[in-house]
């Protein structure tokens, strides 16, 4: 047998960051499904939601940090978002 060290008791830090994740991902989840009810095509709110890869890319230009990711998927995901709400106006 090894020896295992660590407690399993949670300590202050963790419950702090499991409330603020369980509190902001309830509140996305609550907006987003307002946000559903009150667009014309619930389309565009996948679009806002897909283009995440076009707001990480324009605040790392602003910022001047350098962008490591495949961003050619990321705008993909965009282009078909967009593609999506082309086509379901048909």
């Amino acid at each position: 047998f090894t020896h295992k060290t660590g407690s399993l008791r949670p300590n202050r830090a963790l419950i702090k960051s499991a409330l603020a994740m369980g509190f902001f991902s309830l509140t996305h989840i609550l907006v987003k499904n307002i946000a559903y009810t009150h667009v014309p095509n619930p389309a565009y709110v996948t679009v806002v939601v897909l283009s995440a890869p076009l707001f990480v890319a324009g605040f790392y230009r602003l910022t001047g940090r350098r962008d490591d990711t495949d961003v050619r998927a990321g705008f993909g995901i965009v282009a078909c978002a967009l593609a999506l709400v082309v086509l379901t106006r048909f």
